[in-house]
């Protein structure tokens, strides 16, 4: 059972690597005793995080649209309801990745920021949020 267990998490360990697509610029980065891409896909980052690989790292799996209940592989900004979006110079400015345009998780994380969550900014008073929002 266990070697089932192990050999179903290595194959979706291959596939989602297989998927990911390296990102110029990206640095090679220790990240949990693991060498990735510091500026990785959605995919990259799942390849792991998926609950099953990595089960010690608190996901908040199941809510919202994909994880973090945060949608990711988006376009930035929404096509709608696009008046409620910061202009994306703004956003990148303040330190918002989008890669290819969309919203991924380096867009909130940072993997070279040491910090528990790897955030790009804090969270007090939802200063992350309002890099891209506006209320």
């Amino acid at each position: 059972m266990t070697r089932t267990i192990l050999a179903r998490r290595l194959a979706l360990a291959a596939m989602f690597s297989a998927l990911s697509v390296s990102t110029p610029g990206a640095e090679a980065i220790l990240h949990h005793g693991m060498t990735v891409e510091s500026d990785g896909n959605t995919y990259e980052c799942l390849s792991c995080h998926d609950g099953m690989i990595a089960p010690s790292i608190k996901l908040l799996v199941n809510v919202g649209n994909y994880f973090c209940g945060h949608p990711v592989n988006r376009d930035y900004p929404p096509t709608k309801k696009p008046e409620f979006f910061l202009p994306i110079e703004e956003v990148t400015s303040a330190g918002i990745k989008l890669l290819n345009g969309q919203v991924t998780c380096i867009s909130c994380h940072d993997l070279k920021n040491p910090d528990k969550y790897h955030l790009t900014a804090p969270l007090d008073n939802s200063n992350l949020c309002f890099r891209c929002h506006i209320i």
